[in-house]
């Protein structure tokens, strides 16, 4: 089975189509699917290539954490509205890895996303 990247809340599905034209396979969830999907262990660890997680969803950051090691294991990215200070705090407060901006064309997340699988990579190679 092949590793996938997490999409979680709105934001984050509105972005699928292009995720998967650009060779990604996804899971994605809003609202209480997304919770009852992490609760059920539906979502295993070692199946998650990273997560994108919209604003509107934060409050399943911790049960992203703890089932698929998000921002430690796997590179988490939260989508956030505008790129200023308040937002750049929340996203090092959350220990997210790194943010998309919402209005942003989605070929900025791509760029953002291949640049955090590939520190993530060069990371869990320098550690084994």
């Amino acid at each position: 089975m092949s590793s996938a990247v997490v999409l979680i809340g709105e934001q984050a599905l509105a972005l699928r189509e292009r995720l998967e034209a650009s060779g990604y396979s996804t899971l994605g969830w809003s609202g209480t699917d997304a919770e009852q999907s992490l609760r059920s262990g539906l979502v295993r660890a070692e199946r998650v290539q990273a997560v994108l997680l919209s604003s509107d969803e934060l409050l399943l950051l911790p049960l992203l954490q703890h089932h698929c090691g998000a921002g430690e294991q796997v590179p988490l990215l939260l989508g956030v509205e505008a790129d200023d200070l308040e937002a750049r705090k929340l996203v090092l407060k959350l220990g997210a890895n790194d943010f998309w901006l919402t209005s942003a064309p989605p070929s900025e997340l791509l760029r953002k996303l291949r640049l955090q699988l590939d520190v993530h990579q060069s990371g869990s190679h320098e550690s084994s």
